[in-house]
């Protein structure tokens, strides 16, 4: 028996990465660089901050911008469109890494988990 994702969800969770990607390119460069680099990568943020010539405290504020504006628009995208409600609760609600893409490439970089958009870029802060 298929656990994986239905049609249904697969198509959702195309629609989500066509989302995050159309996000990611309106994010101010540098905030999409700092991003990409912590959550592709899995770069320590002293590494990020070396490798884009800042302080560590700048290279961690960039990120938590772009995730901060990548959330406000995706929840304004999930509330205007109903493709990702689904019988399960909705694609955002899937199980970790159910076929999400990465918004890189349909492979994740060699060595590399999968990487799961909501908890790697969206995650809200522990409370």
């Amino acid at each position: 028996m298929d656990t994986g994702p239905s049609p249904f969800e697969r198509a959702a969770l195309g629609e989500l990465q066509t989302a995050i990607i159309a996000v990611l390119a309106r994010l101010d460069p540098r905030h999409r660089q700092a991003l990409l680099l912590r959550t592709t990568s899995g770069l320590p943020y002293r590494t990020i901050a070396d490798m884009l010539r800042v302080p560590v405290a700048t290279a961690k504020h960039r990120i938590f911008r772009a995730r901060q504006q990548l959330r406000e628009e995706l929840i304004q995208l999930r509330a205007a469109s109903r493709i990702w409600e689904g019988e399960s609760g909705g694609v955002l609600n899937c199980p970790p890494n159910a076929g999400a893409p990465n918004a890189v490439s349909e492979e994740a970089p060699m060595g590399a988990a999968p990487i799961n958009w909501e908890q790697s870029i969206v995650r809200r802060r522990p409370r």
